[in-house]
């Protein structure tokens, strides 16, 4: 990968991640969960994401570390890297902004795992995060930075 492209794939994951909310959008409703996210999403859940999504302390707090994941960059036969993230390193993440409807979000449930995917408008460069139960709370399991899919 050349620096072009390191830098570019820099800048979106930091554009996605650090956009600041917007004050007429603090937390996801329950009209916006009806109306974009198709499976369904437990109650708890929301609520959670709405505090993971706003509160930096929480959030820190409400990772299973050393987070496991994938970074961008590419290895010799062109496949993600698999990483590991650690608290003191870890990028705060804000809540999602569509910047204009140049990314969309969507959610899954599968057996109370849930999986959020962020891409681009081609659906080429994706971000996912994994979030599941861990003690009886909610927290984010698994962090696949934004990149190429694959």
């Amino acid at each position: 990968m050349n620096i072009k492209s390191i830098l570019f794939l820099a800048l979106a994951l930091s554009l996605l991640i650090s956009c600041k909310q917007k004050p007429d959008q603090e937390s996801i409703s329950e009209e916006e969960i009806s109306e974009y996210y198709s499976d369904d999403l437990p109650e708890d859940f929301v609520d959670f994401y709405n505090l993971f999504s706003s509160d930096s302390a929480y959030q820190i707090q409400h990772i299973v570390w050393p987070l496991s994941g994938k970074i961008s960059d590419r290895d010799s036969l062109g496949l993600t890297k698999d990483t590991v993230w650690t608290a003191e390193a870890w990028p705060i993440h804000h809540r999602f902004d569509s910047m204009d409807n140049s990314y969309s979000q969507a959610f899954t449930n599968f057996n109370n795992i849930i999986t959020e995917k962020i891409s681009d408008a081609s659906g080429f460069y994706t971000m996912m995060r994994r979030f599941g139960k861990v003690g009886g709370e909610w927290n984010l399991i698994y962090y696949k930075a934004m990149g190429p899919g694959e």
